[in-house]
């Protein structure tokens, strides 16, 4: 009761709060008020935020999403876009609709913010199951620069290659320039580990293209325990040796994968028919059979005679 009676209380001044914002961004209805009206947005942004925050609080997600959306809007409209930015991120996190993610990028990058543009991005674009929003991160940390977007890149790039999202290969692309920009030598495990996952993840389209992601990360990657994985591994493709591609995703060398992307070489290894269907066909023998005798070897053998046929016994008689 006692909650209840408290919520009522937030509510009701929740309502007052945004009715004196309103006020403050709405015409008059006269004539001769509207002439002499001027919209008050500096006044009316930190209005707009305590209601959405009250909102909030009272779980009135849709008053409150709609408040932090004109906070926002008020915000940008007196150039503070930084709070303008927190307050689109707000309204996404009350109502999971992307647009508001983007916003709040746009807010970000206008205050000179490229990082956290990256961040909200990636972070927002993950929890509402975006790909779109999450590869357009990876721009913003390119734009940003150094290893914290180096870091988004990267979970960026995880996420969406655990996915089997198209936008993954071109993320690696960039994450890898932007790890030759800091300095990520082709050895370290951070790098290397990409390399292994985005071969892992082209296998799925195409032998070829798997095998070129591993060449063009030659000769610098080849010291590294994910290039002899990785060489296993396009190997026992490349025969159709079953058994070869056992040995190559052995957990060992599963573990120098990301997880999701470890998974997803798990799908191969259970069925290569079906995972790598695009380019393993059915037909494709896993086993070759034994070859046929050399006419060499057929000729020895008429020579030699067969002791099992009539026809070259002795005669007894």
């Amino acid at each position: 009761v006692v909650m209840a009676a408290q919520q009522a209380r937030v509510l009701a001044e929740a309502d007052e709060v945004l009715r004196e914002a309103e006020k403050l961004m709405t015409p008059p209805s006269t004539r001769l008020g509207r002439l002499l009206w001027r919209a008050d947005p500096v006044a009316a942004a930190p209005k707009y935020q305590s209601a959405a925050n009250k909102f909030a609080y009272c779980r009135a997600l849709d008053l409150a999403k709609r408040s932090f959306e004109r906070a926002a809007e008020s915000y940008a409209a007196s150039g503070q876009d930084y709070a303008a930015g927190q307050n689109f991120e707000k309204a996404f996190g009350v109502s999971d609709d992307g647009s508001f993610a983007a916003k709040a990028a746009d807010a970000y990058r206008s205050a000179g913010q490229p990082a956290l543009a990256a961040e909200t991005l990636c972070r927002c674009g993950q929890k509402a199951e975006d790909p779109a929003l999450v590869a357009a991160a990876v721009d913003d940390a390119e734009l940003a620069g150094g290893q914290r977007a180096v870091d988004v890149a990267r979970s960026c790039f995880v996420w969406l290659a655990g996915r089997r999202y198209a936008s993954a290969t071109p993320a690696a692309a960039t994450l890898l320039a932007m790890m030759d920009v800091v300095g990520v030598e082709a050895t370290e495990p951070s790098r290397a580990r990409i390399v292994a996952d985005l071969v892992v993840l082209r296998l799925l389209e195409s032998l070829d293209d798997a095998e070129r992601v591993f060449l063009d990360a030659l000769p610098e990657f080849a010291p590294a325990d994910e290039a002899r994985f990785v060489d296993d591994l396009i190997a026992a493709c490349k025969q159709r040796d079953r058994a070869a591609l056992k040995a190559a995703l052995c957990p060992a060398n599963l573990a120098l994968l990301d997880m999701d992307v470890a998974n997803i070489a798990r799908t191969i290894l259970a069925d290569p028919v079906s995972a790598l269907a695009s380019w393993w066909r059915v037909d494709d023998a896993d086993d070759d059979p034994a070859p046929p005798p050399r006419a060499e070897e057929e000729e020895e053998d008429d020579e030699s005679g067969d002791p099992g046929d009539d026809d070259d016994l002795p005669d007894i008689a």
